[in-house]
């Protein structure tokens, strides 16, 4: 899927159940957090929880996936360092733990938006796993972008704050 009409589709109230950004651009990755934070409200009211797949397990992302929350209708859960889709990872999965999460994200708790940040620019496409992501997640890329991206990233920003810019301002940011 692509950065842009994700990040307009979560504006517009149309969230998917599960999510993966891949790629180095930092700067995009938070930025689309912080839409999704947005939309689900004020911090008092959002039921959220951040993992590290450095320091916790699998099972635990998705363990917090599968509750429901009491307090707000949805839940958000950030899975941070998803390594096991890239090619060299030292971050293996077992297999109970792979059957788990193909489950899931197959059929994922649509109380629960679950969202996969995996830090690399490249993921190991011939994967049994990779593949189920492409085809039942919103697999959004955020690698760093070329000249032509990233003047149509700022119209696009531009715009969605209601406001103007011309071809040459734009060429002039770019400078």
């Amino acid at each position: 899927m692509e950065y842009q009409k994700a990040i307009q589709e979560v504006r517009k109230g149309k969230l998917k159940a599960v999510y993966t950004i891949f790629g180095s651009e930092i700067f995009l990755q938070q930025e689309f957090l912080q839409t999704l934070l947005n939309q689900f409200g004020e911090a008092d009211n959002l039921d959220m929880a951040r993992i590290d797949l450095t320091e916790q397990s699998l099972d635990a992302a998705l363990d917090e996936a599968e509750m429901f929350s009491f307090f707000a209708e949805y839940r958000l859960i950030i899975v941070e360092n998803v390594q096991f889709l890239n090619a060299n990872s030292s971050q293996k999965l077992s297999a109970s733990e792979e059957t788990r999460l193909l489950d899931y994200i197959g059929n994922p708790n649509e109380a629960s938006v679950i969202v996969f940040v995996v830090p690399v620019d490249q993921v190991d496409k011939r994967k049994k796993i990779t593949k189920a992501f492409q085809k039942q997640t919103a697999f959004i890329e955020v690698n760093p972008l070329k000249e032509p991206e990233v003047a149509r990233y700022i119209k696009h920003f531009v715009e969605n704050e209601q406001l103007n810019i011309t071809k040459e301002a734009v060429q002039e940011l770019l400078v």
